[in-house]
């Protein structure tokens, strides 16, 4: 007996050390003491110079994709893109499309309506491994689960942390679910906020194994702001090698996330005139609607989030800047235009699928257009003047998108 309750002594001294640990740690990163290997990047520094790249510099292979027209999967706007390196899934007002790497219709993942295993007000991610495509219905609060044929396979429980508002960026390992809220719909209740995570770790059944609280209301809330709910463009999470990288909208500081924790890992210095956009935020909001419409038409407007990397670029952008950090150079740019044979400028929202590629859509009349005058350029080889002939013959002005998809180099 005394052996057992020695044992639960050591135990719990051991537990309180650690909590111990980890609170000391966390006010470290607060005060911005004791953190190493920090990147610090300087935004302010080149943001007067927007500079013009050709792709080439950040993309070894450029494959066009056409996808294939038909009736049952005309594409009027891309709203989702997802690829698992061989399966390309397209969500396009409200109905998810398969298509094969070639552009070839595969069929329809679920079917739109508000039925037993039919998909609304839905965003999605792949389970590469089991060839699971997961559909959270935001009207539903679940995921509903598709083999990659489009047969429903099953539903999960209802998930009452993600029941208010946008969980796009969502990923999905060994049974856990890490997801945040870029598009964060807050809720008040007695003046007090509710439903105001960050960063979620769950299982499928729904329970929590980890939760991080946001920051970024942090003061804002007065007595006059009793109850409601207003949105904000929020969050950016991202994986690179198997490593969760997150950032607040509100934060200058990219972090990873690990065991529950935030560990920081770049710093952003913030262009100049977004410095009056930072914390504390104005104590004068008397409503929800207020406090959303000064969101919106400040700080979030100019915030900087990171959207993706590789081994050699980090890819940083905001509401109308872009920036690329050369990691191998240790060089920084902000992009003015990215320009490629077949567009002015390269529309890249700078997400990155496997750390490898990067997807962007073009009309099928714009591609016409651009490629029949590459086409007359001597510059380009034989070779790849057959292969956008051959994609000319396969497409007409109301075909559907051309899906670009940009390989990075590694």
């Amino acid at each position: 007996m005394k052996f057992i309750n020695l044992l639960f002594f050591i135990i719990a001294v051991f537990f309180l050390f650690l909590n111990t640990e980890i609170k000391k740690f966390e006010k470290n990163i607060n005060d911005g003491k004791n953190i190493t290997n920090l990147l610090h990047l300087n935004l302010d520094s080149v943001d007067s110079k927007p500079t013009n790249i050709d792709l080439k510099q950040i993309c070894d292979t450029v494959i066009y994709i056409p996808l294939e027209t038909k009736k049952s999967c005309l594409i009027n706007e891309i709203h989702e893109k997802s690829f698992d390196g061989n399966d390309l899934f397209i969500n396009s007002g409200g109905n998810l499309f398969h298509y094969n790497i070639n552009g070839r219709y595969l069929g329809q993942i679920g079917k739109k309506g508000r039925g037993p295993g039919e998909l609304i007000c839905f965003t999605h991610f792949l389970d590469r491994k089991n060839k699971r495509v997961y559909a959270y219905s935001h009207y539903r609060s679940k995921f509903m689960i598709y083999s990659y044929s489009g047969k429903y396979i099953s539903s999960t429980p209802r998930y009452s942390e993600l029941s208010f508002g946008s969980t796009k960026y969502i990923y999905y390992r060994n049974n856990k679910l890490i997801s945040t809220k870029p598009l964060c719909l807050t809720k008040l209740k007695k003046g007090k906020i509710v439903d105001d995570y960050k960063i979620c770790d769950m299982n499928l059944n729904g329970s929590v194994n980890h939760q991080i609280k946001s920051s970024f209301l942090n003061g804002s809330i007065k007595q006059g702001v009793k109850s409601g709910m207003f949105s904000i463009v929020g969050n950016v999470l991202y994986s690179y090698n198997n490593i969760i990288k997150f950032q607040e909208f509100s934060n200058d500081t990219l972090y990873e996330y690990k065991n529950g924790c935030l560990l920081p890992k770049v710093v952003f210095k913030m262009p100049s005139f977004q410095k009056k956009y930072k914390p504390p935020y104005p104590s004068n909001f008397v409503d929800v609607n207020k406090m959303a419409s000064w969101f919106s038409d400040s700080y979030s407007k100019y915030s900087i989030k990171a959207r993706g990397e590789n081994t050699r670029f980090l890819f940083i952008s905001g509401t109308d800047r872009r920036y690329i950090y050369f990691k191998k150079d240790k060089k920084l740019l902000r992009i003015n235009k990215i320009y490629s044979n077949t567009k002015d400028d390269v529309n890249m929202s700078f997400s990155t699928y496997n750390n490898q590629y990067i997807i962007d859509y073009v009309s099928a009349d714009l591609f016409m257009k651009n490629v029949k005058l590459l086409i007359n350029n001597k510059k380009i080889t034989d070779i790849y003047r057959c292969k956008l002939k051959s994609i000319l013959k396969r497409i007409n002005e109301e075909s559907n998108p051309v899906l670009v998809l940009y390989r990075l180099k590694e």
